[in-house]
């Protein structure tokens, strides 16, 4: 698998306090059957330093699948869409392909599928 092939999405709770909104999104890719072909998982990220937290949990969703880079973002729509955050209690969520990474928390769905068009385009492919 080439590094260009590979689109990864990253959920960070960034505070003690959006941990249980970590757990939830974990908990809805690991149901969503269209990122199936995705490599979901949990795991463990130091603390940075001169941050008094201590280690916080990080969503991982590694894809080469093209069709999934976008079921991926779809699914953080859908999920963003139930209202589970507020203006102050959110995920840090990123993107990343071909050697860009996107911080899509507080884009609009406009633009994220715009994101979405093309990277398909730029696979030969359509999502």
């Amino acid at each position: 698998m080439e590094s260009q092939d590979v689109m990864q999405l990253t959920a960070e709770a960034g505070v003690e306090e959006a941990r249980p909104l970590l757990s939830s999104f974990y908990r809805w890719l690991l149901q969503d059957s269209e990122v199936a072909a995705a490599s979901v998982r949990l795991v463990q990220t130091e603390n940075q330093p001169g941050s008094m937290a201590g280690s916080l949990d990080t969503v991982l969703a590694v894809t080469d699948q093209i069709g999934t880079y976008g079921s991926l973002i779809i699914s953080y729509l859908t999920w963003r869409s139930t209202g589970r955050e507020s203006s102050t209690n959110r995920l840090n969520v990123t993107i990343e392909k071909d050697g860009e990474t996107i911080r899509i928390e507080n884009l609009r769905d406009d633009q994220l599928r715009s994101y979405i068009e093309r990277w398909g385009e730029s696979e030969g492919g359509e999502l």
